[in-house]
């Protein structure tokens, strides 16, 4: 009888490592991928920012850009509303062009924020509110802002399923941890694109690519552990761009950074107009 016990529990013991093995399983980029594509609507916060940094000689220049958004968001048919807020910053002074490099991150002073309305697909309305206008939100139309970029694009998904054998996998009690670092000279055409989702705007690595020197790219993917299974929870992507370019004799650093956490998928009921907002009042854009 005791021989009889002691092959079941083995036996209990293996189907108990097994199991385990198959839930660990569940926290790899395939999940990811999967569960960001079954995203319908979500709370979000997302910092993005730009570190460039121009040289020839002695003589540098530094450009920064960045943005933080956090928000409701559904997908289909698109609607958000959001906090928004930005900044730049440029300088040629030497000492100027150390204080900022020698931070961590975004080097841009952030002052204000908007609101940003969007009741449907390419329909955007920016609030602003100033001692001037008594604190009270002034609405107009807005034409130069993207839809927030949550990390569900086919352009991120993409990346992460060529690079998934390569990701490393960790945990703890609450989260599955995914990390990736690597060099993706090889695969400018890819990185272009998702350089311009981090930065709608940036054309350096589509239109400077034979001069890139080197490309790498840091990938940290964090899923929160739950009844449901595992859950997108944060995104961060960090891509850094060296160039020579010969024809200036000189040099460029570039760093692109992406940062998003994710609240409440798929459990946004509806997203609400701003209280006081009335369509009707609106300013109409000059453009």
């Amino acid at each position: 009888m005791r021989q009889k016990r002691k092959i079941v529990l083995v036996v209990i013991a293996m189907m108990m490592v097994l199991t385990l093995s198959a839930c660990g399983g569940k926290g790899d980029v395939k999940t990811f991928v999967k569960k960001m594509q079954k995203v319908e609507n979500l709370d979000y916060e997302i910092h993005t920012y730009r570190r460039y940094v121009a040289s020839e000689g002695s003589a540098r220049l530094f450009r920064g850009e960045s943005q933080v958004r956090q928000g409701k968001m559904q997908l289909d048919p698109q609607a958000f509303i959001e906090y928004y807020s930005s900044g730049t910053s440029n300088s040629s002074e030497p000492e100027t062009v150390d204080e900022k490099l020698i931070k961590f991150g975004s080097s841009d002073f952030i002052f204000k924020s908007d609101k940003i309305y969007s009741p449907k697909p390419k329909k955007l309305y920016i609030g602003s509110s100033s001692v001037t206008n008594n604190y009270e939100w002034v609405w107009k139309e807005a034409k130069d802002i993207n839809p927030p970029e949550i990390g569900n694009s086919k352009i991120f998904l993409d990346i992460y399923e060529k690079y998934a054998d390569k990701f490393k996998l960790t945990e703890d009690e609450n989260h599955y941890y995914l990390d990736y670092k690597g060099d993706v000279s090889g695969n400018l055409d890819q990185m272009a694109k998702l350089q311009v989702a981090i930065i709608p705007k940036s054309k350096m690595l589509k239109q400077g690519k034979k001069d890139v020197k080197s490309c790498k790219i840091e990938i940290h993917l964090v899923m929160k552990k739950g009844k449901g299974g595992p859950t997108p929870y944060q995104t961060r992507i960090k891509l850094i761009t060296k160039m020579d370019v010969s024809e200036y004799g000189g040099a460029i650093d570039n760093e692109d950074y992406y940062q998003a956490y994710y609240r409440d998928i798929n459990d946004v009921k509806e997203i609400k107009k701003p209280q006081g907002f009335d369509a009707s009042k609106v300013k109409k854009s000059q453009f």
